[in-house]
């Protein structure tokens, strides 16, 4: 007399298997985050002087920033998003 249903343990494996993809991407966000500078291998990137352009691009945390900079790069990329 037992269950002929299997939709508790469809959806015990189905939710194991979410948490499994959860988890691998967990593992590559702190991978990252361990990284003392994310650009330090794009070294050729990382400076642009071409047509009156003199530009230096630096990747900072978003706890190292002002409140109002977090704010301006949500906003811009906001608005840049939205157009596509």
């Amino acid at each position: 007399m037992g269950r002929k249903s299997t939709k508790a343990k469809d959806k015990k494996m189905k939710r194991k298997e979410e948490m499994a993809k959860l988890n691998a991407v967990q593992a590559v966000v702190d991978k990252a985050n361990q990284q003392e500078d994310p650009m330090a291998h794009l070294l050729p990137f990382k400076t642009y002087d071409r047509n009156g352009l003199n530009l230096t691009i630096s990747c900072k945390r978003v706890t190292e920033l002002k409140e109002e900079t977090v704010k301006w790069i949500f906003q811009l990329t906001k608005d840049n998003m939205q157009t596509l």
